[in-house]
């Protein structure tokens, strides 16, 4: 290799960007979202936390979608949108708790397993692979990117957990 990593542009040309520039375009990308290491402290808390607490799931979910920019507002209100009565709200928690829980059991196993992690998310009402892939990207940095439409077009993964491994 040539001290580049090849990727595909948004016109499907191949484009190498040199590893030297990487450092530069993390550089520009924190600085139009700065509150991203805080998010990741905040991932590693909740994930190492036990118990795990209600009100720092929520606070997690928030953050994540907050972070996502004017999607995650939407996404946000899937998510945590109340049920009908309240056993089905408590039973919406529950199921955001466990499936949280299951990804994190899945990564922070000695074999981690992003695409059972992913498949854990999913089961969340109301997020999708972008934002599932999200929330394990600040739970896990070391080992989930995120998947969002962008970079599934751009990079040609398919927006799936097969697509994800």
């Amino acid at each position: 290799m040539d001290g580049s990593i090849q990727i595909e542009a948004f016109v499907w040309q191949p484009v190498a960007i040199p590893h030297a520039k990487f450092r530069d375009l993390l550089d520009a990308f924190l600085k139009q979202a700065p509150e991203t290491p805080d998010l990741e402290r905040q991932g590693f808390e909740l994930r190492t936390s036990n118990p795990m607490k209600w009100e720092d799931v929520e606070a997690f979910i928030k953050a994540v979608c907050k972070w996502a920019g004017s999607t995650g507002n939407r996404v946000l209100g899937q998510v945590l949108k109340p049920g009908k009565t309240a056993i089905e709200t408590a039973m919406r928690d529950a199921i955001i708790e466990n499936s949280l829980r299951d990804a994190i059991s899945q990564l922070g196993s000695n074999q981690p397993d992003p695409v059972t992690a992913l498949e854990r998310m999913l089961k969340i009402r109301g997020l999708d692979v972008s934002f599932a892939s999200k929330h394990l990207r600040f739970l896990f940095p070391k080992y989930c990117p995120t998947l969002d439409s962008i970079l599934s077009f751009r990079l040609g993964y398919k927006p799936s957990p097969g697509g994800y491994g």
